[in-house]
């Protein structure tokens, strides 16, 4: 019979080698500390605040300014003022405060009269009066003259000069000027000429004959007056003189041939 053959037992294969974790060889962090609380009656800190502008002042006019100094003068508050002008208190501050930028011209002429000073003075045309209150300012005598043309047949135009009422007009305006009164005229515009319109009161300062400084002068032309803008202008060597008239074409002619009345210093402001 044929034996049977013993089987040789394997040996059992060796177990693998366990893997580590990651966690077991990464380093644990470092506990994160707590914030500590607050305390209960801790009030939050906040950052100063940046410092407020200053709010912008506003302008004050010659109007306001002369107003306040004159007030002070006289004693006199914004209810006294508005009492002695017969303008109510709310007009009187309005001024004051310079809410009204145009106040009515009556209202200024009132506040001039309760002041005893010209309208012309409260508003800064003119300086203020320095003697006491009421006591009148001395005054020149400026004649008003009204230019026309004559004209008659067969001969040249001519202009023709004729005195009217004289203005009182206070010396302290023409010193601030710089003004003297001899040569000065008032008269009437014949027409439109940059701010000055037709029928405006103008000083007109008849000594003065010669554009240099440029300016506006009163023209005869031969034909007619007007106002003219005038300058000195040289055309090969020779000194002319430019004259600008409005709606009229610009004219040029030698400086002995220039007719003029005298030159216009500025206009009345009526209030």
């Amino acid at each position: 019979m044929p034996t049977k053959t013993a089987r040789k037992k394997k040996a059992p294969s060796p177990a693998p080698a366990r893997r580590k974790s990651v966690a077991a060889i990464r380093p644990k962090a470092a506990p994160v500390p707590k914030a500590a609380a607050a305390p209960r009656d801790a009030l939050p800190i906040k950052p100063p605040s940046p410092p407020a502008a200053a709010a912008p002042q506003k302008a004050t006019s010659p109007l306001v300014e002369n107003l306040l100094t004159l007030m002070k003068a006289r004693g006199l508050t914004a209810r006294g003022l508005s009492l002695k002008a017969g303008l109510s208190q709310d007009t009187v501050r309005n001024v004051l405060q310079a809410r009204s930028q145009r106040p009515r011209a009556g209202a200024v002429i009132q506040l001039a009269g309760a002041l005893q000073v010209s309208a012309e003075a409260l508003t800064g045309l003119e300086p203020l009066p320095s003697g006491p209150p009421g006591q009148p300012q001395p005054t020149a005598s400026v004649p008003e003259v009204v230019f026309s043309v004559l004209r008659q047949p067969g001969e040249p135009a001519t202009v023709e000069r004729r005195a009217a009422r004289p203005w009182q007009i206070p010396r302290s305006l023409l010193e601030a000027r710089g003004l003297g009164d001899a040569s000065l005229i008032v008269t009437a515009a014949l027409d439109d000429c940059g701010e000055v319109r037709r029928g405006d009161r103008v000083l007109l300062d008849a000594g003065d004959a010669t554009p240099s400084p440029p300016g506006v002068y009163l023209v005869f032309d031969g034909f007619g007056l007007g106002l003219a803008r005038c300058s000195i202008a040289v055309r090969d060597g020779k000194p002319l003189v430019r004259a600008e008239r409005l709606g009229v074409e610009a004219a040029e002619v030698p400086v002995a041939d220039f007719k003029t009345e005298g030159r216009i210093l500025g206009r009345w402001q009526w209030l």
